[in-house]
């Protein structure tokens, strides 16, 4: 394909210890190598054989090798740094995405002239789990509201209000359903200091300052796969994260997420670390959960009803 004709997107592929679907996430690489601007391999040294593979698959598909320490984001962060397109898509292994749905993802950008463009993964493997786990995931827990940005830019505030109430979930989901404007990273990266949710405080930090849109088809898929020990999140990091973007929301809001805020924090020191014996019995357990759905409530009021202000938050 000619160079002009190529899609302006950089496609940065991380590796790590990812052998057993790294064959087929070759394959449909090869089908976009042809199609993009550039593809850029972040590897880094494995037990398995995937920096092996990885190595020999870019070697044939042509771009960028970058050889990393380990660390999920860093490895991002590397390759997002050596990026020279103006649109970027992160094409993590297991998590395919068809060409025709990543050349969807640009236009919808283009057209919208948003910031980062949102759409729902295909879920595997196809079980009863996978669609339990895929409940709580923003793009659809929220789907009737992103139904209603078919195609347009959301308003910021809204994008704001929908980021606290998923709080440890990225409204993003899964970034291989994704394609970003370069732009938006030079504000920041992701960071390393919030442990496998670095993408959800990437969001935290940036989206009172970019613009979504969303794109209704599932063009890419999402493995979800079992985890050996329980995902690691620091609750008070993220309660400060959702203090820290309820500033950008009108007082009435900023107040009713601080009482979320709150009755989250009390039902967590009344459950204790190793949950005490029927704790959710006790008095002020019932007033919490009480006061943490109305508090919910009210904001999913607020995120559902018509916005009458623009898609920026004057930043």
């Amino acid at each position: 394909m000619h160079k002009n004709s190529l899609l302006p997107i950089s496609i940065i592929i991380p590796v790590y210890q990812a052998a057993p679907r790294l064959k087929q996430h070759l394959e449909a690489l090869e089908s976009l190598s042809g199609l993009v601007h550039e593809l850029i391999w972040v590897i880094t040294k494995s037990p398995d054989s995937s920096c092996r593979l990885a190595k020999k698959a870019a070697k044939k598909l042509g771009g960028l090798i970058i050889d990393v320490p380990e660390g999920l984001y860093p490895a991002w962060n590397a390759g997002l740094a050596k990026a020279k397109a103006p649109f970027i898509y992160i094409s993590t292994v297991g998590d395919v995405i068809r060409p025709d749905g990543l050349a969807a993802l640009l236009n919808t950008l283009q057209s919208t002239e948003a910031d980062v463009v949102i759409s729902p993964p295909e879920m595997h493997p196809v079980a009863k789990e996978t669609r339990q786990a895929a409940l709580d995931w923003p793009v659809f827990r929220f789907a009737s509201f992103f139904h209603a940005y078919e195609g347009k830019k959301i308003p910021a505030e809204k994008a704001v209000l929908m980021q606290i109430l998923s709080g440890a979930s990225s409204v993003l989901g899964s970034c291989a359903s994704c394609l970003f404007r370069a732009s938006v990273f030079k504000a920041g990266d992701f960071s390393a200091n919030h442990f496998h949710y670095g993408d959800t405080a990437w969001a935290y930090q940036h989206l009172p300052s970019i613009s979504l849109t969303y794109y209704p088809t599932k063009v890419a898929q999402f493995w979800v796969e079992k985890r050996k020990t329980r995902r690691i999140v620091d609750k008070q990091q993220i309660y400060l994260m959702m203090k820290s973007m309820s500033e950008y929301l009108h007082a009435d809001q900023r107040n009713m997420v601080r009482l979320l805020i709150d009755s989250l924090q009390n039902l967590d020191f009344l459950r204790g670390e190793k949950p005490k014996a029927c704790w959710w019995l006790h008095p002020s357990a019932w007033f919490y959960r009480w006061r943490r759905q109305r508090s919910r409530k009210s904001l999913l009021h607020y995120l559902l009803k018509p916005s009458a202000t623009s898609s920026a938050l004057g930043l």
